[in-house]
């Protein structure tokens, strides 16, 4: 079983080496589609609470929303750091959409696990398979147009 929910957050980026326009300083609304998977519903016949991924997206909103996302290794760097580190998110790849919906599901994923305590506090019945629920997919659309999807 699957659900999904769907967030948006807003960003300023920089794609290093692209030969078009994606190589000055531009920014998006992204929209952010995170899809949860389950084998099996809980006691409450939920695969997970829709309010609670919206507890656990916040985490991650709070990382992207109105920063600027640059890549480690692109020169601009250091200097751009300098001048306003807290508005900078440094990545470990180009911040195109294929590289956040990967970094997104990883970190969602994370944030999955580590939360199982926090899943099954002041729920009624059997939690034994609450490691069964996991990130299935995380789609990021920086345009109404383009979008990438992971895995």
């Amino acid at each position: 079983m699957r659900i999904s929910r769907d967030f948006s957050f807003s960003a300023g980026h920089t794609i290093w080496g692209h030969k078009g326009k994606c190589a000055q300083f531009h920014g998006h609304n992204y929209k952010v589609t995170l899809v949860v998977e389950s084998s099996d519903l809980d006691d409450l016949d939920m695969v997970m609470d829709f309010g609670f991924l919206k507890q656990l997206w916040s985490q991650i909103d709070s990382i992207y929303d109105h920063k600027f996302l640059i890549w480690d290794q692109d020169p601009r760097f250091p200097q751009l750091f300098a001048t306003d580190s807290k508005s900078i998110v440094v990545t470990q790849g180009r911040p195109t959409a294929e590289f956040l919906s990967k970094s997104i599901f990883d970190q969602m994923e994370e944030l999955i696990y580590a939360s199982t305590d926090e899943l099954q506090a002041g729920r009624p019945g059997n939690f034994d398979s609450l490691r069964r629920i996991h990130m299935a997919r995380v789609t990021v659309q920086e345009t109404e147009d383009c979008s990438a999807t992971y895995p």
